[in-house]
């Protein structure tokens, strides 16, 4: 994570940016205390990546990616 920060400063990315990285690591570590049986099969952390991914390739401005990320980072269970 420190080298991403890094990397992050370095590129000059977005707040935006800085709160999706939060969530995603906050995720994957709510996520890995449960067990496999009990997660939802469309994770919030995959969902998370994607826009990051989406945000860093261009397709999404930093704004939209604001609006986009979730507002709770509870991991969903299965139904």
């Amino acid at each position: 994570m420190t080298k991403i920060k890094r990397l992050q400063a370095s590129a000059g990315l977005s707040d935006s940016f800085e709160k999706g990285r939060g969530q995603l690591l906050a995720l994957v570590h709510c996520e890995a205390r449960l067990p496999n049986e009990d997660l939802a099969l469309n994770r919030k952390s995959d969902e998370v990546l994607e826009l990051l991914q989406q945000y860093l390739v261009g397709d999404l401005t930093a704004e939209a990616l604001a609006l986009q990320l979730p507002t709770d980072i509870e991991p969903r269970k299965r139904q």
